[in-house]
């Protein structure tokens, strides 16, 4: 099972939970036992050897601000 970091709404804390890959549900802070929203990491492709840039870097900042409010509104 992979670990995914979980940062505290209330403290900012951030740690990890080991959990299943389909599991989205929030987590009990450890430190002030308030709720925790599991972060969510946007990947880039890098650049092959000699190449130029992926295509898809142009929409990038578009996908994260959708992904930003998606998780603001939970």
């Amino acid at each position: 099972m992979p670990n995914y970091d979980y940062r505290c709404t209330k403290c900012d804390e951030v740690f990890p939970i080991e959990r299943d890959l389909g599991y989205l549900n929030d987590e009990e802070c450890p430190h002030c036992k308030a709720v925790a929203k599991r972060i969510f990491v946007v990947f880039e492709k890098q650049p092959e050897i000699g190449g130029g840039a992926c295509s898809s870097h142009a929409n990038i900042d578009g996908v994260v601000a959708k992904m930003e409010k998606l998780l603001v509104n939970d």
